[in-house]
């Protein structure tokens, strides 16, 4: 009974000693309030974020939650396929218009199982790995397999910058549009054309994704400092494992400008100033789930900056009411399937 009593009281008093804290000392001590910061989310606001993100992505993102670490992704083999698939394979291999895309021949790590525990932290997924030509010929059959990726929000805190990335016309999915970083987890095992090593977790995805799109060498540990975001693309099939607000300094901020772009067959790269978050979005021309990682980090206050930043003279949570309050389109996801 007393503890019933007490537990409530406890939290308040913890919520309003961070919160003054962080009024008084967080400009000046930002990796103080970093770390207090991580402990204030309050599991209601998140849910209620998430659901008016879902909203506004209708159809194409599914928010699944906000997380501490990566998932757990275990291989369970090679991914069976059926004759119409086969067939529809050595269609594409016949077809070298089909094989000009970015990408490669891949390995690939698909979803098998629909039971996934998503209140869990972190969740376990299990996967088989395929190649890309394979799930070319699903999508071809009329489904589309859920395909494990790693991305990641990268800004530049003293520069109030965030760093986008514009895909490539060359694009399997949603060509020309404006993404985050990130890109698909190499599974491991035999596919049916070669023998992968694979991504040793997802962590590993993101660093890989973010060193092939911007140049830069992240390490791991840094990535793991970060929220995780989770969202399936349902235009797509790919579930997408995001860091939020991994934030860079000056001297790597200025690496990625200076990147020869001839460099980067995948697409370019895009710096844009927290004033142009809301336009940007806007525009009709971002990948919904990127967008829904970069909404969702604003309504979690932009983790990774000082309290009191602001994005065109509003604070996070009053920029992301503003946008998630609006009716924005999308592009294509599929030029071609």
């Amino acid at each position: 009974m007393i503890e019933i009593i007490l537990t409530p009281l406890i939290e308040v008093f913890y919520s309003k000693v961070t919160e003054k804290i962080i009024d008084c000392y967080g400009d000046r001590l930002p990796f103080f309030y970093n770390i207090i910061n991580k402990n204030i989310y309050k599991i209601g606001d998140v849910r209620s974020s998430i659901e008016k993100i879902n909203k506004m992505t209708i159809g194409t993102s599914d928010l699944k939650g906000i997380y501490n670490c990566c998932p757990k992704v275990s291989y369970k083999g090679n991914l069976e396929i059926e004759k119409s698939t086969s067939d529809a394979i050595e269609e594409i291999k016949g077809n070298s218009a089909e094989l000009t895309d970015v990408f490669g021949n891949d390995t690939l790590g698909v979803i098998v199982e629909d039971d996934i525990m998503w209140q869990s932290d972190p969740i376990d997924i299990d996967y088989k790995s395929t190649d890309f030509y394979t799930i070319k010929a699903i999508r071809k059959n009329g489904t589309l397999p859920h395909i494990i990726s790693g991305c990641v929000l990268v800004v530049c805190v003293d520069e109030k910058k965030i760093v986008l990335h514009k895909r490539s016309s060359n694009s399997a999915t949603y060509p020309n549009a404006i993404h985050i970083f990130g890109g698909a987890f190499i599974g491991k095992g035999q596919d049916n054309y070669r023998e992968s090593e694979g991504d040793e977790d997802v962590t590993r995805t993101i660093q890989r994704e973010l060193h092939e799109e911007s140049r830069l060498d992240i390490q791991k540990e840094r990535i793991e400092k970060c929220k995780i975001s989770i969202a399936e693309e349902l235009t797509t099939g790919f579930l997408q494992v995001t860091a939020l607000g991994l934030n860079i300094t000056k001297k790597e901020l200025e690496k990625i400008r200076t990147a020869p772009a001839s460099n980067n067959k995948e697409g370019k790269t895009m710096i844009i100033g927290f004033d142009d978050i809301e336009k940007t979005i806007t525009g009709g021309m971002f990948v919904p789930t990127g967008a829904a990682h970069i909404i969702l980090w604003l309504g979690l206050g932009a983790p990774g900056t000082p309290r009191k930043s602001k994005f065109s003279g509003k604070s996070a949570q009053e920029l992301f009411s503003d946008i998630v309050s609006q009716k924005i389109s999308f592009p294509k996801a599929f030029n071609v399937i």
